[in-house]
């Protein structure tokens, strides 16, 4: 009843007022969809607005429309702006009882640095904060359908992907085993479109895991390691999933496609672990239209790479395989 009230008052006054109308006509602003969350109830109507200072046009024309939808609306120098948002952001119960931050965040194109942000992954982690990009997105100009687009797109949706590192898999297989099983477990039951989670590896991963069958001992968990990631890979494409694409559990570049990385992790190991953290990194922020929650699982301490990438969980395998559970 809340959002149907909420919905019928946003028709009403995108009939009352023309600035409403404006913009959800040419900027692709619409407080529903805005200010909808995941659960059905509607976030909180804060708005951190992180847009280049010099875009003052588009920054007034923006903070009008929200202003006129019933938002607050936060703007300033990112670092500031930021640290404010997340640190005034929080909101009571009817009891006077603190709860996690609710608003939404709209980031221009041009700002992607997410990595950067003190306190980003709470922002994932917590449902209650909407992000989107607005705006037209310079890196779509080659495509003649996209040019001049000003749109609003969802950035970080549901879903995860969690990267198992080399060192775990080759050092730590039976841990490397209880994290697949654990994924496993809790992914099976759900239907194949709704399966929005990815484990990822290293390029060229199945040459490298299945050198753990270098082993006289059939019963050895590196061999149990190696047939379970085979086993996955082969029920899937029973069902038409080819491996290593969009719709596979599993993830590995082509060891063609990073050449860097070729003979790294024979030459040295803990070098290769964090040129994959820090690719990782990388490629997540690519993939956030797609998926909103990011975690290495490793072999050994995250807490460098955790402080490095705001935008990362850095999870021993035992703490992953209790998140899972808790799920």
């Amino acid at each position: 009843m809340e959002n149907l009230v909420s919905d019928q008052q946003d028709v009403s006054l995108a009939d009352q007022n023309p600035i409403i109308a404006l913009c959800e006509y040419h900027l692709d602003l619409n407080a529903q969809r805005l200010f909808a969350s995941i659960n059905g109830k509607e976030v909180a109507r804060r708005v951190l607005l992180l847009f280049p200072p010099s875009l003052k046009d588009e920054i007034t024309l923006i903070t009008s429309y929200l202003h006129a939808v019933g938002a607050t609306v936060l703007t300033g120098d990112m670092s500031g702006a930021w640290s404010q948002y997340i640190s005034n952001n929080s909101v009571t119960d009817e009891h006077g009882r603190k709860q996690d931050p609710s608003g939404v965040i709209l980031y221009h194109p041009s700002i992607f640095n997410y990595w950067e942000f003190p306190s980003f992954l709470h922002t994932l982690a917590n449902g209650h904060i909407n992000h989107f990009q607005l705006g037209i997105d310079q890196s779509l100009l080659d495509h003649p359908e996209a040019a001049n687009a000003y749109k609003s797109v969802r950035l970080f949706p549901t879903g995860d992907l969690v990267l198992l590192t080399d060192d775990l898999l080759q050092q730590k297989p039976a841990q490397a085993l209880s994290v697949i099983d654990a994924f496993i477990k809790t992914m099976t039951p759900k239907p194949r479109g709704a399966r929005n989670e990815r484990l990822v590896f290293r390029p060229g991963m199945l040459a490298f895991v299945s050198k753990l069958m270098d082993v006289s001992d059939q019963q050895d968990v590196r061999v149990k390691l190696y047939l379970r990631i085979i086993s996955l890979i082969e029920s899937e494409r029973k069902d038409g999933v080819i491996p290593g694409s969009r719709s596979a559990s599993f993830v590995s570049l082509p060891a063609e496609d990073a050449p860097a990385y070729a003979g790294l992790w024979e030459a040295d190991e803990r070098k290769a672990t964090d040129w994959l953290v820090n690719w990782f990194a990388g490629w997540c922020v690519l993939q956030r239209e797609r998926f909103g929650r990011f975690t290495v699982v490793s072999g050994r301490s995250g807490e460098a790479w955790a402080k490095k990438y705001q935008h990362i969980n850095a999870w021993t395998p035992e703490k992953y395989v209790s998140r899972r559970k808790t799920r």
